[in-house]
């Protein structure tokens, strides 16, 4: 379990540093994804999932390192609100 985790950590940075990257270095991928709007708004959502994946990610690491329930428990509960969240965009899509 505590390799899985640190895998999605480690994913959520690479998500998290390209977000910031594109904030960034702003004017050059704006000018890339200026034809369509929703692009543009793909990097409030890279930032978003990057630090939510990082913080899954932790609890999940440091829960299964030390075998806290409390923290597994938070682990849990942030993986079934991003599943529940992933159904819901599946029926609306």
């Amino acid at each position: 379990m505590f390799a899985f985790n640190l895998i999605i950590v480690i994913c959520g940075m690479v998500l998290l540093a390209f977000g910031i990257w594109a904030y960034s270095n702003g004017n050059s991928f704006r000018k890339l994804v200026s034809s369509d709007p929703l692009l543009l708004q793909s990097m409030a959502l890279l930032l978003a999932v990057g630090s939510i994946l990082i913080i899954a990610g932790f609890f999940g690491c440091v829960g299964a390192l030390l075998e806290n329930k409390c923290m597994l428990g938070t682990f849990f509960t942030i993986v079934l609100i991003l599943f529940l969240i992933e159904i819901v965009f599946i029926i609306l899509i």
